[in-house]
């Protein structure tokens, strides 16, 4: 048995709705994207520049400070644009745990 469809059009308000959960999920994935980046960045730099010699020692402060200059940029707009701060927390998180994965198997 199947429901039939509803008669009227959604409504502006619903439309609006589904619009600004659409824009909260985009800005969120944004700021976890680009975090997730920045460290993996930094992260193939250290291990590529060790490739088949010694381990650089500026491997561990290197992805540090790109993780520390992206929390502290997400705790400075945390206020005007959360979901965008919630994002890059997460993507620092996300890019710490695989750059320690790669330290650790290298």
């Amino acid at each position: 048995m199947t429901v039939p469809a509803p008669d009227r059009e959604p409504s502006a308000l619903e439309y609006e709705a589904r619009r600004a959960r659409g824009r909260r999920i985009s800005r969120f994935l944004y700021g976890l994207g680009a975090a997730w980046f920045l460290i993996f960045l930094a992260t193939s730099l250290a291990v590529l520049s060790g490739y088949n010699r010694d381990v650089p020692r500026w491997r561990v402060p290197l992805v540090g400070a790109i993780a520390l200059v992206c929390a502290l940029y997400a705790f400075v707009v945390r206020r005007q644009r959360p979901t965008l701060a919630a994002g890059i927390f997460t993507g620092v998180a996300v890019g710490l745990l695989h750059a320690g994965w790669c330290f650790i198997s290298y």
